[in-house]
């Protein structure tokens, strides 16, 4: 199963660095940073928490939208002492005059690749944080991610079982990017 999404992911990334090569005002580029994971185990009888650091790495496309706005989509990989992950997120930005600040919003998708002995290996988090594009080139970002969905379905008989009954992971990335 990893194996198509990986495949998946690839074909996504290279159909979207052909449309971005396409436009002028499309910009592809690399990025890579800090993250800090925080995740929520509830269960009946107890609820444990707790965080890891560790790295991200991975390539964006740039999305011109018109006037103040951008779209940014990203494919990152995710290793922190605890677990390894592939992020998606897919954020709209909104640069405040022609400072470079930027506000983000958006949703993103994580895939653990790590078997966390739960149902879903998938979870939907909701993003926000701030950019400042440095020049055309260099860009800085900082974003919170907190996943929405429960990873564990609490009528399955593993949670009857186990008696867990929620996992989340939410993610805090500072970063560095460059822009083609």
């Amino acid at each position: 199963m990893f194996k198509k999404i990986s495949l998946f992911a690839i074909f996504a990334l290279v159909s979207i660095c052909g449309q971005a090569q396409e436009s002028s005002s499309t910009k592809i580029g690399v990025s890579a940073g800090y993250l800090n994971q925080e995740w929520d185990i509830d269960s009946r009888d107890f609820d444990l928490s707790g965080n890891s650091s560790g790295y991200y790495a991975g390539l964006f496309a740039d999305f011109d939208l018109g006037s103040s706005f951008r779209l940014q989509t990203s494919a990152l990989y995710a290793k922190t002492d605890e677990l390894d992950q592939i992020l998606v997120p897919v954020m709209a930005k909104y640069y405040l005059g022609n400072s470079g600040f930027n506000i983000q919003a958006g949703p993103q998708v994580n895939f653990s690749i790590d078997d966390l002995g739960v149902p879903d290996r998938f979870g939907l988090a909701l993003a926000g944080g701030l950019g400042y594009d440095i020049n055309d080139n260099f860009r800085l970002e900082a974003r919170y991610a907190r996943e929405i969905l429960n990873r564990v379905d609490a009528d399955s008989q593993e949670t009857r079982i186990t008696g867990i009954t929620g996992y989340k992971f939410h993610n805090l990335s500072l970063g560095l990017s460059y822009a083609f």
